[in-house]
């Protein structure tokens, strides 16, 4: 008898699982993961560093490449060298989002503060304006010094890879670290990852010259992507 005199509103209200709308959750949580990172100025200035360092030495190793067949290969190998930056940028990434999600699931979401929506959206966008502002400083010390293309076309294709490269070592971190049930997982998947990633990008090792199953496993893994694109 008494549900009936409440009102229907107040009553979907009373049986939402988390007190605000998840839209609210998001811009509150993404606020106070800004906030957090702000007050931890060692990390965003520890993967700051690294695009410095980085593009310096890359930059200036490989100083005015002309187009001789040694300067021809220099070219493709500066390029390559930018592989040097994930392991670092990961490994600063993956203590900090654990440090998070393991409070998160201890305490804010048995308490229903806020669901894993807002966590996970909030980890990523509190990530992108490191990301960005590395992107710029790597791409500035490395590309104008190394003497390569300065086309617009050229040089802002280059540009928007390498801030693509950026934005996905962090997240690629974070989602290393998010299926991971401890750290002890975590330091022994790491290298694993790490290891792919620098044989399978054409320099070290050209397709041609991979071994047969792994030539197949490259044309069905690019299969199954142009199938979840269509």
């Amino acid at each position: 008898m008494r549900s009936k005199t409440v009102p229907e509103e107040q009553r979907k209200e009373m049986q939402r699982e988390f007190a605000a709308s998840a839209w609210l959750q998001t811009i509150e949580l993404t606020k106070r993961t800004f906030k957090q990172y702000w007050r931890d100025p060692s990390y965003i200035y520890g993967k700051l560093f690294v695009s410095v360092i980085v593009g310096i030495f890359n930059g200036f190793t490989f100083w005015q490449l002309r187009y001789s067949t040694q300067d021809m290969q220099d070219r493709m190998f500066t390029s390559f060298l930018i592989l040097t930056i994930p392991p670092t940028i990961v490994n600063a990434v993956v203590p900090k989002f654990f440090t998070n999600m393991a409070l998160w699931q201890a305490r804010e979401y048995p308490s229903r503060i806020y669901g894993w929506f807002a966590f996970t959206t909030a980890q990523v966008v509190a990530e992108i304006p490191s990301a960005i502002v590395g992107a710029v400083l790597y791409w500035v010390l490395w590309y104008w010094p190394t003497g390569l293309p300065a086309q617009s076309s050229v040089s802002g294709y280059v540009f928007l890879m390498t801030l693509l490269f950026f934005l996905f070592q962090a997240s690629w971190g974070q989602w290393i670290c998010a299926f991971a049930p401890s750290f002890t997982v975590i330091s022994n998947v790491l290298p694993f990852f790490f290891v792919m990633f620098s044989l399978f990008n054409g320099v070290v090792r050209p397709y041609s010259m991979l071994p047969v199953f792994w030539r197949r496993s490259l044309r069905q893994l690019h299969l199954l992507n142009m199938i979840l694109i269509c």
